[in-house]
């Protein structure tokens, strides 16, 4: 008697089924303004100025993961 094994589909050959009622991304739109207001209250928030998460950055090492996600969301510019 002989076993069957099913062989699992490629992960690319999977279809996705995407909910027609919700946007799979929500964008929004900021002026310079706001955005200088966002990251300055993100910074506020993480207890850090600009130049002390710039100096984590330099070396690679964060106090935390926000502090990280903060960084990439700045995208290294000064607010």
């Amino acid at each position: 008697m002989a076993i069957k094994i099913k062989k699992p589909k490629r992960i690319r050959d999977r279809k996705v089924k995407l909910s027609p009622s919700k946007p799979a991304v929500e964008v929004t739109e900021l002026s310079d303004d706001e955005w200088r207001a966002a990251a300055r209250r993100g910074l506020q928030r993480l207890g850090l100025t600009f130049e002390e998460l710039a100096q984590q950055a330099a070396g690679r090492r964060f106090d935390s993961p926000e502090a990280l996600k903060f960084w990439r969301v700045l995208g290294g510019e000064r607010p």
